[in-house]
C-alpha cells in the first residue's frame, strides 16, 4: 500500500491453483498512517490473505471493515479445494469488522503483548470460521456458528458461536462467553465464563 485505502479493495486471482496467496503492507514512510482506513477487503481466488499491520514511524491502529476471502474451488466438495485463510502480523494493533475464512490467524501480531492494550479486535462474529488463533497480547476473539477459538497469551475475550464450539483462553485473564450447543471450554491463569 502505498497510501490510505479509499475505498473497498478488491483483489481477484483468475487462476485455479488453490495455494495462491497475497500480502497487504504498508510501504509508505508516512508516521500513523492506517492504511485500511475502515476499508473492506475482498478477496477472490487467493487462498490466504496476509495482512501486516507494521507502518513507519509512530505506532497506529490498523482499522479494517469486513475481510472476505473466497478460495478457488475445484469442484463441490473436492478434497483438493482451497482453504481461505486470514494471516495478521506486524508491530501495530488491528481492529477488523466480520471476517470470512475458514482460518484467522492473528499469531504473528506483536504490540500489546507487554502493554496491556487490545491488539487484535473483532468487533463482528466471523463468518464460515472453523479456527480463530489470537495473538500473543489481548484479543477481542468472536466465532460463528461452530468455531475452534484459542486465545493464546493475554487477557481475551472470547465468544463462542450457536453450535458446538472448542475455546480455550491459554494464559492470562480470559472471559469465555459460550454460545448454544455443547462446548468444550478450557482457560488460563484466570477464567471468567459466561453462559
Amino acid at each position: 500500500m502505498m497510501a490510505a485505502l479509499n475505498g473497498s479493495l478488491t483483489l481477484t486471482d483468475t487462476g485455479v491453483g488453490t495455494t495462491d496467496d497475497v500480502t497487504l503492507f504498508n510501504t509508505k514512510p508516512i508516521a500513523g498512517l492506517n492504511w485500511g482506513a475502515g476499508n473492506n477487503i475482498i478477496s477472490s481466488g487467493y487462498e490466504t490473505v496476509n495482512i501486516s499491520s507494521t507502518g513507519a514511524g509512530a505506532a497506529t491502529t490498523l482499522t479494517l471493515g469486513t475481510v472476505k476471502v473466497t478460495a478457488d474451488t475445484i469442484a463441490a466438495g473436492a478434497a483438493a479445494n482451497g482453504v481461505s485463510t486470514v494471516n495478521f502480523t506486524g508491530g501495530n494493533v488491528v481492529t477488523v469488522g466480520a471476517i470470512t475464512a475458514s482460518d484467522i490467524n492473528a499469531s504473528g501480531l506483536t504490540t500489546g503483548a507487554s502493554t496491556g492494550v487490545t491488539t487484535f479486535s473483532m468487533s463482528a462474529a466471523a463468518i464460515g470460521v472453523k479456527t480463530i488463533t489470537g495473538s500473543a497480547g489481548n484479543d477481542v476473539l468472536v466465532g460463528d456458528s461452530s468455531s475452534t477459538i484459542v486465545g493464546g497469551d493475554g487477557n481475551d475475550t472470547i465468544t463462542g458461536g450457536s453450535s458446538t464450539d472448542n475455546l480455550t483462553g491459554g494464559a492470562g485473564k480470559d472471559t469465555i462467553t459460550t454460545g448454544g450447543g455443547t462446548d468444550t471450554v478450557s482457560g488460563g491463569q484466570v477464567m471468567t465464563l459466561l453462559f
